[in-house]
């Protein structure tokens, strides 16, 4: 889990909120309130839906609220398969308030993929200093 996910309140501009992206280099917000409720998110898309709109000026104009979320209390493994089979880019991770605590992305997940088959960085970086030929412990 990313622990400082890139979010933005209701209450502020979608040019705040455009600037964010291009900062950030993201193209999804999540949306918190003041106390870091997550209350949904905007993306890239819905900003280029309403382009002309000249009356839409806030975060909260096009906030869309469906969104598939997990608890700090959720094993990972539990959510991976739905995150990958119906192509999430990500997951915000709220506690037992629904305040935003982190988020998955597709990319922590092959981390973790990757740190259950080959372990830490380190003892990967180990393995490959081996010279040709050298037996690996555990009878490899």
């Amino acid at each position: 889990m990313l622990k400082d996910p890139v979010s933005i309140t209701l209450g502020r501009s979608l040019k705040s909120a455009i600037q964010l992206m291009h900062e950030r280099r993201v193209d999804t917000l999540l949306v918190t309130d003041d106390e870091n409720h997550l209350k949904g998110y905007i993306d890239l898309e819905s900003l280029a839906l309403n382009p002309s709109n000249q009356h839409l000026t806030s975060v909260s104009d096009i906030l869309i609220t469906k969104i598939f979320k997990i608890t700090t209390k959720t094993l990972i493994r539990n959510s991976a398969d739905r995150i990958l089979k119906q192509g999430l880019k990500y997951v915000p991770v709220v506690d037992n308030e629904n305040r935003l605590c982190g988020i998955v992305t597709r990319s922590a997940l092959v981390d973790m993929v990757y740190d259950i088959i080959w372990g830490d960085k380190n003892e990967s970086e180990n393995l490959s200093e081996q010279p040709p030929g050298a037996k690996l412990q555990g009878g490899v």
